[in-house]
């Protein structure tokens, strides 16, 4: 659960019968969920607010799973990038997901 208290859902099993050979059959999913929330102070060349939807299968035995589907980022994302000023230059780049 993310602090706005949106939930990334785990469901399927893990196969534990043969010891060496463990597997998985999983289903992770999430809509809207926070993965960062930083500012400025916390890193003046990467921050802000990012929102993912997740719809992930991973499959296989665990020492080498397969793992297939999409993580999109959600409305509401704003990803700010720039160059410290203490090397001189300036830039900053504000990147915002708008609802389609």
């Amino acid at each position: 659960m993310d602090s706005l208290k949106k939930q990334l859902t785990l469901n399927g099993s893990v196969n534990l019968d043969d010891p060496r050979n463990i597997t998985a059959d999983l289903q992770v999913t999430s809509d809207r969920l926070q993965v960062m929330n930083t500012t400025e102070k916390d890193n003046s060349t990467f921050n802000g607010t990012v929102f993912v939807n997740s719809d992930l299968k991973i499959t296989g035995p665990v020492q080498k799973p397969s793992i297939d589907g999409n993580i999109l980022l959600a409305e509401g994302t704003v990803i700010i990038t720039g160059i410290p000023k203490d090397q001189g230059v300036q830039r900053l780049k504000k990147q915002s997901l708008l609802p389609a």
